[in-house]
């Protein structure tokens, strides 16, 4: 059974407060423009967010009683739809230690930015945008690819560039 949920705040710029958020078996989250804030996600089971009207969703994450290297953000499965492709129109925030997981096959576009976090990728899917985090750890196909419209749309403090780079074969 496939469950179905939208959410429309009434303009781009508005709040919308939604504490822990836990999707599981087939559920499809529709966010229409706005900023999400929550504490936790966690994703499993054939659960999709989509980003809707063109964007931007914007999802900060507060990661309140986190402890560090404990999941704050889990995405499994074909976890997010960006239909845009832009990955400006689709951002995951978040300041905290805890743990960023990325796990499954699908290809989808978004902007991660999760400089103190312990970051993970798995699987063999691609992410069209870019990641920020304090470690990433690739640990199967996945691949990013940076999206070069993002050196004019998104924040940066200088030019872009990898800083470290490790493979562990």
């Amino acid at each position: 059974m496939l469950f179905r949920s939208t959410i429309t705040p009434p303009t781009s710029a508005s709040v919308v407060q939604m504490g822990n958020v836990s999707l599981s078996s087939n559920t499809i989250l529709t966010l229409n423009p706005g900023i999400y804030e929550i504490n936790s996600i966690s994703m499993t089971g054939n659960s999709q967010i989509v980003v809707a009207g063109g964007g931007p969703v914007i999802i900060r994450v507060a990661g309140t009683g986190i402890a560090a290297g404990a999941d704050a953000v889990k995405i499994a499965g074909n976890g997010f739809s960006n239909p845009t492709y832009d990955p400006s129109k689709f951002q995951i925030v978040y300041g905290g230690t805890g743990a960023v997981r990325v796990t499954g096959n699908g290809a989808s576009a978004a902007l991660i930015y999760a400089p103190n976090a312990v970051a993970s990728i798995t699987g063999n899917g691609t992410l069209y945008g870019s990641g920020v985090a304090g470690t990433v750890t690739d640990m199967g196909n996945a691949r990013i690819a940076y999206d070069r419209r993002l050196e004019r749309t998104a924040l940066t403090q200088g030019n872009p560039a990898m800083t470290t780079f490790r493979s562990e074969e």
